[in-house]
């Protein structure tokens, strides 16, 4: 019939340019450069447990090699379900919002590498103990930065804002593997844990500023 259009010429949708998905969702997007600065941030307490743990546990809390490969065992692995409670709890009780379970999970990080700085020497179980602590706190915010990236940019860029989150935290891991050596020569272990305490509180503000911010498309489908 006159006026109609066939399946098969169907007007093409066009495709905005990079440049224009950049500027708009990325370049003047304040949420992601947040969560940008706060992955940089846990990255520096991520790496540096990882990288220097066993280090730390045998010259400052005199664990033997194989005692500080066995309270460090656990750190990667509860991370794998510090990630999953934190997309749960984020998707079933904040209904969307990654910044409450960020923020929530900072916290408590904050919590338990004061209790790894503070607990005494030779303790292996609390030691054991409080990096899992460590690992579960530290990998759920990291894994939360990319979904709130993928949230805050919506599909034209999402993957660009989650390769920036990555960019941030790859800086903030080398920063860490550099830094961390240099801290310890010049004030010790608690110098560089006072270094990492602080890291987790600037990066727990930032991540307060997200805290009412969701997916936009969760928004429009719960708008009646």
């Amino acid at each position: 019939f006159k006026g109609e259009v066939h399946p098969d010429h169907e007007a093409p949708t066009t495709t905005p340019p990079f440049k224009e998905v950049f500027k708009e969702h990325i370049l003047t997007n304040k949420m992601i450069w947040l969560v940008c600065v706060g992955n940089f941030f846990v990255y520096i307490v991520r790496i540096s447990v990882l990288d220097w743990g066993p280090s730390f546990l045998q010259e400052a809390k005199g664990l033997s090699p194989q005692g500080s490969a066995i309270a460090t065992s656990g750190f990667e692995l509860a991370g794998l379900f510090g990630a999953f409670a934190a997309g749960y709890f984020s998707d079933r009780l904040f209904k969307g919002r990654r910044g409450p379970v960020m923020v929530i999970f900072k916290l408590l990080l904050i919590a338990a590498i004061v209790g790894l700085l503070v607990v005494p020497s030779g303790q292996q179980g609390a030691i054991s103990a409080i990096l899992i602590a460590v690992g579960f706190f530290v990998y759920g915010p990291q894994m939360l930065v990319a979904v709130a990236a993928t949230d805050f940019a919506t599909k034209e860029a999402a993957a660009t804002a989650v390769g920036l989150t990555g960019l941030f935290g790859y800086i903030g891991a080398t920063v860490s593997g550099v830094g961390t050596g240099i801290i310890v020569d010049r004030f010790g272990w608690d110098g560089a844990f006072w270094v990492f305490i602080g890291a987790s509180v600037i990066g727990t503000i930032v991540f307060v500023f997200t805290w009412n911010q969701r997916s936009p498309i969760l928004d429009h489908l719960n708008t009646p």
